[in-house]
């Protein structure tokens, strides 16, 4: 039962095997899985939603899930300018354990989704999303509810956070190039990526995010 009895896949593969490059003895007990994938054509189009996790099967532990990557793919079959994108909808996850440092969580987490990235670039893909979801978003996080008097440092610090993600990726030549938005704002990023709820919800955070990030110290 558990995660060992979720099946293997290409994708799940990739990312293991790039989760150990990167952690090494670190990653022994950590098991990747693709553990929903469907095709859809939600917002008229057509896309594979995939929900990729990973859990932690250590004695101590007891195989729990420990991050989530919810995305979808819009393959070259999907109409522009959705072709060849992917939008990652949403990254989450908990500590392995109550003494985990900060350099080893981003570890983890690098070793997870620049795994997916090189997956998508050998599939073809072009372009990839991030969103950090605004203040007002109620299904922006998996494992638990961030107090409502902290989402907006949330977000903008989810922003930060993000980028020092992708600079690692950059660093790594994982991906090409990659550009950010003031404070994590949504440039080049196709609208119809977006549910009608999430645009709403970033059409009204957009308006403040720049003054708000101004009154928050730098993300450590």
């Amino acid at each position: 039962g558990g995660s060992m009895a979720l099946a293997c896949c290409p994708l799940s593969i990739h990312i293991q095997a790039r989760l150990a490059h990167v952690c090494g003895e670190a990653a022994a007990d950590l098991v990747v899985k693709v553990v929903a994938e469907r095709a859809s054509s939600a917002g008229g189009y057509a896309h594979r939603a995939r929900a990729i996790m990973l859990f932690d099967t250590s004695e101590e532990a007891g195989d729990v899930a420990v991050l989530a990557v919810y995305a979808n793919e819009y393959g070259p079959e999907a109409e522009p300018p959705n072709a060849r994108r992917v939008y990652v909808e949403c990254i989450d996850g908990l500590p392995l354990r109550a003494d985990e440092s900060g350099r080893e969580r981003d570890s983890v987490i690098r070793g997870v989704v620049c795994g997916y990235l090189e997956h998508l670039r050998e599939r073809g893909f072009v372009f990839v999303h991030f969103r950090a979801p605004s203040p007002n978003d109620q299904e922006c996080q998996i494992f638990s509810r961030c107090p409502k008097h902290l989402r907006v440092s949330h977000s903008i610090k989810t922003c930060q956070w993000i980028s020092r993600l992708l600079e690692e990726a950059l660093r790594e030549a994982v991906v090409d190039s990659f550009h950010a938005g003031a404070h994590g704002g949504i440039l080049n990023f196709p609208p119809t990526l977006l549910t009608p709820a999430h645009l709403t919800t970033e059409c009204l955070f957009s308006s403040s995010e720049a003054i708000l990030a101004q009154r928050l110290p730098a993300a450590p």
